[in-house]
């Protein structure tokens, strides 16, 4: 067994563009995200390489400046509450 599966948790649509991106990218929402709800970008070997708290709650896109990323695959993975959703991501 590698996991747990958690039933109380639910998954929200994530719209990321756009992809690929050059600097910025914008995460479109379906659901408003609470505050203290967390953003993290990992890289194609799992490494976190972005992370970003909100201390508000935040309704329709999230912009996202991820200029000193390299070029290469990622994933945005975000976690509000009991839901979480991400998008996979190609930076030029």
């Amino acid at each position: 067994i590698t996991g747990v599966l958690d039933e109380t948790t639910t998954k929200v649509a994530v719209n990321c563009f756009p992809n690929p991106f050059t600097n910025n990218i914008s995460v479109q929402l379906t659901e408003p995200l609470l505050s203290g709800s967390r953003v993290e970008v990992v890289n194609s070997i799992g490494q976190k390489v972005y992370e970003s708290v909100t201390s508000y709650p935040t309704e329709g896109a999230v912009e996202m400046d991820l200029e000193n990323l390299r070029s290469g695959s990622y994933i945005i993975r975000i976690s509000s509450g009991k839901k979480t959703g991400g998008c996979k991501i190609m930076k030029k």
